[in-house]
């Protein structure tokens, strides 16, 4: 069946019409609809702070409550407001490296004076565990390894403290204490 004349031109008018439109709006539409398109992507492939130590299903997810540094002791960032950076004058105590680790943990900790130092961390129950107890120390940098394995810390975040009897905890400039992921 053949149309009408009027109809066919009719037809090829509004053809050419739906073509320039669709022309013009490619211009100003495409960019527009690729943005959101790759947006979506963007968003979908986001991800919590995860690590996968041993591979495999062993995941796990990294506390926001403690400050993450790398196995140089850089700080990668996290709660900034645990451990004590610098104090010339008094001690330092800076962010225990790497944090979260598998299992061996450095403490370092410095004195302007010789000093009689404790170390310890809180147990989930809330009881003091005394690493080193009443030991003096001259003025210096320290460092000492800590194994999480051996004190059967893995799978838990622990509070680490630095107590000194020459400087009394809870000086504003520094806090004497961290806390430490063990995974």
């Amino acid at each position: 069946m053949k149309l009408p004349l009027k109809i066919t031109q009719q037809i090829s008018t509004i053809r050419s019409a739906v073509i320039r439109t669709y022309r013009e709006l490619k211009k100003i539409w495409l960019p527009h609809y690729i943005l959101p398109v790759l947006l979506v992507a963007a968003v979908i492939s986001c991800t919590d702070d995860e690590l996968t130590p041993t591979g495999g299903n062993n995941y796990f997810f990294i506390d926001p409550n403690i400050l993450h540094t790398d196995k140089y002791g850089i700080v990668l960032g996290g709660d900034t407001t645990d451990w004590c950076f610098y104090s010339p004058t008094l001690y330092s105590f800076p962010p225990a490296y790497p944090n979260p680790t598998r299992d061996t943990v450095y403490l370092k900790f410095g004195l302007a004076q010789t000093d009689t130092v404790s170390i310890a961390y809180e147990k989930t129950n809330g009881d003091t565990v005394f690493l080193v107890q009443d030991q003096i120390f001259n003025a210096g940098m320290y460092q000492f390894a800590i194994s999480g394995r051996a004190l059967l810390l893995n799978g838990s975040t622990r509070r680490f403290f630095l107590f000194s009897r020459r400087y009394p905890t809870g000086d504003p400039f520094c806090r004497n204490y961290g806390d430490v992921q063990f995974y």
